[in-house]
């Protein structure tokens, strides 16, 4: 197996910073203890994946705290509680509705993404007095916080939502990634290999260019 510095330069501009000197600080804490560096290597990224669900998690709580009850979620959507102010304003300023629920724009097959930014901007400034929420004040941040929580609560409740990468895709593409690498179903050593070439490329990354990106690096 090669090291993970190797690794981390491959993945490149694929792998952010911070998640490179997080992998890097995990391994360096298993080896310091006397561990192995392919066992190392496989418990790190094992570990920086349980730091991203647990994020997941933590998301999800944000969204309950703003209101959001996700136990009530049903056709009609989330259901919220009633709360302050800005719950309210949050709530009719998140787009699930738009998503999930009956509410439509006034939108063509040739409406543009800078067209669209335009009728969801004058929407935004319409709940507020006219003005945008580009004011760095405290009443604009937690409005913001608050919608950015209800909108990953009601993403999450839709099966497919991103919460499940590192769970059932993850498992998909090593199966497929075993039956063009043999090796990696038989060896611990290929098998956290790729598993770390899995974990540093996923950065921004889309499900399909995410693996292909993963095989690239374990190739070489």
């Amino acid at each position: 197996m090669k090291s993970i510095t190797s690794c981390i330069m491959k993945a490149g501009k694929a792998l952010s910073k911070g998640d490179s000197d997080a992998i890097k600080e995990i391994y360096a804490s298993y080896t310091s203890g006397g561990l192995a560096g392919p066992e190392a290597a496989d418990r790190a990224v094992s570990d920086y994946i349980e730091v991203l669900e647990q994020q997941y998690k933590e998301i999800l709580q944000d969204a309950v705290a703003a209101g959001a009850n996700p136990a009530l979620s049903g056709e009609g959507g989330l259901m919220y509680a009633q709360g302050s102010d800005t719950q309210q304003l949050s709530k009719d300023l998140s787009i699930v509705d738009l998503l999930y629920g009956a509410d439509t724009l006034p939108t063509s097959r040739k409406t543009t993404t800078r067209e669209l930014a335009r009728i969801l901007t004058d929407r935004a400034r319409k709940l507020n007095r006219g003005k945008p929420f580009a004011a760095h004040t405290a009443r604009n941040k937690e409005v913001l916080a608050e919608t950015i929580a209800i909108e990953v609560a009601a993403a999450m409740q839709k099966t497919g939502h991103a919460g499940n990468w590192y769970s059932s895709v993850l498992r998909d593409a090593v199966s497929i990634a075993g039956e063009m690498h043999p090796e990696i179903n038989s060896d611990v050593n290929a098998r956290t290999a790729f598993l770390f070439a899995l974990a540093i490329t996923s950065n921004g990354a889309a499900v399909t260019d995410n693996t292909l990106h993963a095989e690239l690096v374990y190739s070489e």
